[in-house]
C-alpha cells in the first residue's frame, strides 16, 4: 500500500470568523517583559520570554527571534530556524520579516522568491525593501524593466530617511520629470472628470491613489474614489472597493461589507470578485457557509481563467463539496491551474498520475507535476517526489535524489519524510511504507460519523466546544486548525494543532476533538483503512 498523506481542509466551521493571526495578550506582555529583562541584562529570561511570546503568535518576537538567530545572539547561529520565524511574522505582514526573507532567499536562495518578498514589504512602507525593489526593477531582473517605478520606489524610501535611496532617486529621477510629469497630468485630468461624477475617471483616480502614480499614495482617498465609482455601478471599482473592506485598506476591516461589493462586481462579471466571493462562501466569511454557492462562482471565476479558482474547483469535484464527485473533473481543473503555476494543483494533479485518479496512471508524468510543486516548496511534493527516486518510479532510483527531497521536506517538519531520511541515513534503505494514512477523498469509502456525513460530525463539534473562560476576560480569539486521523476500528487518533492564536484555545479544540465517540472507519479494497483529516475550528467573541 501506498502511504498518501495531505491536507484537506475541511469547510470552516460556522461559529463565527475572526483573524488568526491577532496575538494574544499575554504574548504582546511576554514581548514587553523580554524588553525590560534585556535592560537589565537578564538575557536568558528575556530569551524565554521571547519565544514564549513568539510561540504566543506576535509578530514582533517572532521577527526578533529569527534575527537572533541570523546573528547567533542569546542563541546557537542557524538560518534554517531564522527563516522559520521570519515566514510566521511575515505571514501577519510584518515588513521587516517580509523584507528579511526576501534579503536571505535573494542572496542565498531564490532570487524570484525573494522579489516577490521585497514587493510584499515594500507594499508596506519599509524603506529598505523599497530600496532592494527598485534596483530590481532599474535593473530588469526577476521584475520588468520600469526606471519610473524605480524612483519612485525610492523616493518613498527616501522620505523616511534612506540615503542610498536618496542618492538613486535624485540621479536617475532627473531623467525621467518629463515622463513623472506626465503622470502628475494624468492626475489632474482623472480629478476634473471625477469630480464631475465620471465614473471610470473616478475608477482610475482611485488607483492612482492606491498605486501611487503621480499622486502621493493614499489608500483612504482611493477608497473614497473607488466608492463613488461602484455606487454608480462600475463592476471592477465594486471589486476593489470590496477589497477594501476585506483587507482594511482606507476604511475599517468589514468582511459582511466587502461581501456586498464582491457580489454585484461578481454579478457584472468581474472574474476576481468571482474568485472572491467564492472563498466568502466555502468559509462561511460575511455569509452563510454553502459549498454549493462556493463552487458555481468559482466555476464562473475558473471559465475566465482565474488559476486559483481552478484549483479550488477541482477541489469541490474531489471532495464532492458543492457539485458531484468526479475525480476527471477535478484533474482537468487542476490540470489548468497547474499549468499557469499554482503549486498546490501541480501536487494534486501529480498525485492523480501517481494512482490513476481521474487520468491514466503515469509514473513520469507524476515526478513531472511533483517537482514543479516541489520546486515552489510544496512539502507534501517534496516528500512524495523522493519516494519516486527511491523506489523508481517515472525515474531512474537514486537515493541521493531521494535523500535531497525528503531533506527539504523533513526541514518544513513533515515527520514522515523525517522518518524515511533517518531510515536512509541509518542503513541506506527506504523505509517500510505499509502503514498508510489515506487522504479523504481517495478512500472508497469515506468514514461515517454516527451513520451520516461529516456534517454530522460539524454539528456535534458545534454542540460540544466550550469558550476557554480565560481566553474571553483575555479577549483571545481566531482559528484553531486541528489534524486528525480516523483510525481502522473508528477511533480518532493523533489528534494535534497544526495552528492556533493561542495555547487556550488550542487546549479547548484538542479537548472537544478527542472526546469524538467512534466512527464507522473509511474502507479501501475491501480492507478498513486510517483516514486524515484537518478541521479549522473558529473561536469569536460575539460583541
Amino acid at each position: 500500500m501506498k502511504r498518501l498523506l495531505t491536507t484537506l481542509t475541511l469547510a470552516m466551521l460556522t461559529l463565527g470568523v475572526a483573524s488568526a493571526t491577532n496575538p494574544s495578550s499575554r504574548a504582546v506582555n511576554q514581548f514587553s517583559k523580554h524588553e525590560t529583562l534585556l535592560k537589565q541584562g537578564k538575557n536568558k529570561k528575556a530569551y524565554r520570554m521571547l519565544r514564549r511570546s513568539a510561540k504566543g503568535g506576535y509578530a514582533e518576537a517572532q521577527h526578533t527571534l529569527g534575527s537572533d538567530y541570523e546573528t547567533g545572539c542569546f542563541v546557537k547561529y542557524s538560518i534554517r530556524k531564522a527563516v522559520k520565524w521570519w515566514k510566521r511574522a511575515a505571514a501577519q505582514d510584518h515588513p521587516e520579516a517580509q523584507y528579511d526573507l526576501g534579503r536571505h532567499y535573494f542572496y542565498n536562495a531564490d532570487k524570484a522568491k525573494g522579489v516577490k518578498w521585497f514587493q510584499r514589504s515594500a507594499a508596506k512602507g519599509y524603506p529598505d525593501a523599497q530600496y532592494e525593489l527598485g534596483l530590481r526593477y532599474c535593473e530588469g531582473k526577476y521584475v520588468k524593466c520600469d526606471t519610473l517605478k524605480a524612483v519612485e520606489l525610492w523616493r518613498l524610501a527616501a522620505n523616511q530617511g534612506h540615503k542610498q535611496a536618496e542618492s538613486n532617486a535624485l540621479f536617475f529621477g532627473t531623467k525621467l520629470d518629463k515622463r513623472e510629469s506626465d503622470a502628475e497630468k494624468a492626475v489632474l485630468w482623472y480629478f476634473d472628470a471625477a469630480s464631475q461624477g465620471h465614473a471610470a475617471a473616478q475608477y482610475e483616480l482611485a488607483c492612482c491613489y492606491a498605486e501611487g502614480k503621480g499622486v502621493t499614495r493614499n489608500n483612504i482617498l482611493a477608497h473614497s474614489w473607488w466608492q463613488k465609482a461602484a455606487q454608480q455601478g462600475h463592476p471592477e471599482a465594486q471589486y476593489e472597493l470590496g477589497c477594501c473592506y476585506a483587507y482594511g485598506r482606507g476604511v475599517v476591516y468589514d468582511y459582511s461589507t466587502a461581501v456586498k461589493w464582491w457580489k454585484k462586481g461578481a454579478e457584472r462579471g468581474v472574474a476576481m470578485a468571482q474568485y472572491e466571493l467564492g472563498r466568502c462562501y466555502a468559509d462561511g466569511r460575511g455569509v452563510s457557509y454553502d459549498n454549493a454557492e462556493a463552487a458555481k462562482w468559482w466555476r464562473k471565476a475558473a471559465e475566465q481563467g482565474v488559476a486559483m479558482a481552478q484549483y479550488e474547483l477541482g477541489c469541490c469535484y474531489a471532495k464532492a463539496e458543492g457539485v458531484s464527485y468526479d475525480y476527471a473533473e477535478a484533474a482537468k481543473w487542476w490540470r489548468k491551474a497547474a499549468e499557469q503555476g499554482i503549486a498546490m494543483a501541480q501536487y494534486e494533479l501529480g498525485l492523480c498520475y501517481t494512482i490513476g485518479y481521474g487520468v491514466e496512471q503515469d509514473y513520469a508524468e507524476a515526478v513531472t507535476w511533483l517537482r514543479r510543486a516541489a520546486v515552489q516548496d510544496v512539502a507534501e511534493a517534496q516528500y512524495q517526489l523522493g519516494r519516486c527516486y527511491a523506489e523508481g518510479r517515472g525515474v531512474e532510483q537514486n537515493t541521493e535524489e531521494a535523500a535531497k527531497w525528503w531533506g527539504r521536506a523533513a526541514e518544513q517538519g513533515v515527520a514522515k519524510a523525517q522518518y524515511a531520511l533517518g531510515r536512509l541515513y541509518a542503513d541506506g534503505t527506504a523505509p517500510d511504507l505499509a502503514d498508510v494514512v489515506y487522504e479523504l477523498y481517495l478512500v472508497e469509502q469515506m468514514p461515517k460519523f454516527r451513520g451520516g456525513s461529516i456534517e454530522n460530525f460539524r454539528r456535534w463539534v458545534m454542540g460540544m466546544v466550550k469558550y476557554p473562560q480565560l481566553a474571553l476576560e483575555n479577549g483571545i480569539q481566531g482559528v484553531v486548525n486541528v489534524s486528525f486521523v480516523v483510525d481502522e476500528r473508528g477511533d480518532v487518533i493523533r489528534v494535534r494543532v497544526l495552528k492556533s492564536p493561542d495555547p487556550v484555545l488550542s487546549e479547548a479544540a484538542i479537548s472537544v476533538i478527542m472526546r469524538s465517540p467512534k466512527w464507522t472507519p473509511g474502507m479501501q479494497g475491501g480492507k478498513a483503512v486510517k483516514v486524515s483529516y484537518n478541521i479549522p475550528i473558529s473561536f469569536k467573541i460575539q460583541n
